[in-house]
């Protein structure tokens, strides 16, 4: 039913078929009775409420590309960033590979370490499509405060504290590791930040006015272009830099407490 709500006790009726003997519920085979397509479910759940005209973000999802059928295992890892409290999202984040018919493949059943889940051995195709789920059941283990931590010293330089989270936030986004943020990442960067799509010249201005190499902005330009935002002579600066970093999952203390850096790795 729309805008019903399902208690406690219901949902573990619901749920009993699928606890397995260690008492925990098998996600995957819960999916698979569903037999429903994730990306609907998800999509569903980033509707905007009615009456509300903002349009939903799009899921985040990953396309396989392989040359032919292969027999692979996919790690998932919780990612080593300091700005997330320690056991924050342990357990909470799970991995689900689906074809285009929108059949479950794969999903992370198990535990290899703190923070690493593989799907084991599993025979992938291109096109597949992987998908990161958060249970959100680490939501309530901390509480945040409204008082915010310094960005902008009265010097108009950036804090000691938010230069070392630009620096794990550049981190998060090099998503090839080779130490710079080329075009399609500082645009998945920003995008993340809630701003609209960087253009030709939008990247034209970043390369000929900030540190860069082999065409892709290093952490020093990354940091730069922060420093330049915090010049802003409306002084609409602070505003502007928290509106970017809650949307990237931190509180008010620089605490990535609503957002997971995580790795994912293919071994065939």
């Amino acid at each position: 039913k729309t805008d019903s709500l399902v208690n406690k006790q219901y949902l573990e009726i619901l749920l009993k078929d699928f606890v397995n003997d260690s008492g925990y519920v098998d996600i995957a085979a819960l999916l698979q009775e569903t037999n429903s397509s994730k990306v609907e479910v998800v999509n569903k759940l980033l509707e905007p409420d009615e009456g509300n005209d903002e349009t939903p973000s799009p899921c985040i999802c990953y396309t396989i590309d392989v040359a032919e059928p292969t027999f692979c295992e996919i790690i998932l890892s919780l990612a080593n960033n300091s700005d997330v409290p320690r056991d924050r999202f342990l357990n909470d984040l799970f991995l689900i590979v689906y074809n285009m018919h929108d059949e479950l493949i794969g999903i992370t059943r198990h535990v290899l370490s703190d923070g690493h889940y593989s799907t084991g051995m599993m025979t992938v195709n291109s096109g597949d499509k992987v998908m990161i789920f958060g249970m959100g059941t680490t939501m309530d283990r901390k509480k945040s405060t409204t008082e915010r931590v310094v960005l902008i010293e009265e010097n108009s330089k950036l804090s000691k504290r938010f230069r070392a989270t630009l620096m794990n936030i550049f981190d998060s986004f090099d998503i090839d590791q080779d130490g710079v943020l080329n075009k399609n990442e500082m645009n998945f960067y920003t995008l993340a930040c809630g701003d609209s799509e960087l253009t030709d010249d939008d990247w034209d201005i970043y390369m000929d006015t900030f540190d860069n190499r082999d065409g892709g902005l290093t952490m020093s330009g990354f940091i730069k272009v922060h420093e330049m935002e915090a010049l802003d002579p409306e002084g609409n600066a602070a505003a502007d830099l928290w509106h970017s970093l809650y949307c990237l999952g931190y509180d008010t203390q620089l605490s990535a407490i609503f957002g997971c850096s995580y790795d994912i790795v293919a071994r065939i």
